[in-house]
């Protein structure tokens, strides 16, 4: 069976590490993350979340969300379950097997439109029945979806789609970089790798440390299958020893930098 949620993302902009860890949290090892997600919670126990088991599939869905506004919805991950457990608390913890896998940042409103649920009588009904409310409210909950086959297909466009590649220096290049994305996304046809969606959530929203090694080797092998590398300029961008320069020097290396224009 295949299921579809909702997560909620956001830009963070401190670079600061909370001592406030949310609900989702888990300890992992440092390197863990990066290639595939390693587990999905919710807090429900009844319901779609209560028929979700082994070899079943959930799709996980969001809208990053900034001070300067927010993206179109997107599909965030694809988690096949290779088991589920309690929560101290409540809720299930599914574990992620080897064939989940993050996604680039990648408009799917039409997708989100089209996609229709299963309901308790047997019937279908549309995912998104309004579109003018956030799509965080049609899946607040998990629900049972009506056949995968428009998201298998989304997934292999995705995967058909040149990557868009951002480098930027987030202690002063976040929002300039937010501002490219909106540009990039407008025409529906880019897939776009910027670490505040691509890179484990731990990691790009809540600043955990995680090892560099990991870090560094997962940048730069994006970077490299990359059609295009955007830099964002900024005063810090080109700072010695920083992500961003190395990012530049590899990306002009293979002939595919460039500058955007804002």
């Amino acid at each position: 069976m295949h299921f579809v949620h909702y997560v909620t993302r956001r830009v963070t902009v401190s670079h600061h590490t909370s001592a406030n860890k949310p609900w989702f949290a888990k300890r992992q090892q440092q390197e863990a993350g990066f290639q595939r997600p390693e587990f999905h919670v919710t807090r429900a126990e009844a319901g779609a979340a209560a028929l979700a088991g082994r070899g079943d599939t959930i799709w996980l869905f969001s809208q990053l969300r900034s001070p300067w506004g927010s993206l179109p919805p997107a599909l965030d991950a694809r988690i096949e379950i290779a088991g589920v457990k309690g929560r101290t608390g409540g809720g299930r913890e599914f574990l992620a097997g080897r064939r989940s896998r993050w996604f680039p940042l990648a408009d799917a409103s039409v997708l989100l439109e089209n996609l229709r649920t299963a309901s308790k009588s047997g019937g279908t009904r549309r995912l998104w029945s309004d579109p003018d409310l956030p799509v965080g409210h049609a899946l607040q909950s998990m629900r049972l979806l009506s056949g995968e086959h428009q998201l298998l297909d989304w997934q292999r466009k995705l995967d058909e789609r040149p990557l868009q590649f951002v480098s930027y220096r987030l202690k002063d290049g976040t929002r300039s970089a937010f501002a490219h994305i909106q540009n990039l996304i407008a025409g529906r046809a880019a897939a776009i790798f910027w670490d505040r969606w691509c890179l484990p959530r731990r990691l790009a929203e809540r600043r955990e440390i995680v090892a560099d090694a990991a870090l560094d080797a997962y940048l730069l092998r994006v970077l490299a299958k990359s059609e295009r590398v955007w830099g964002i300029q900024s005063p810090l961008y080109d700072a010695p020893g920083s992500y961003s320069s190395r990012e530049r020097k590899l990306a002009h290396s293979l002939g595919t930098f460039r500058f955007a224009r804002l």
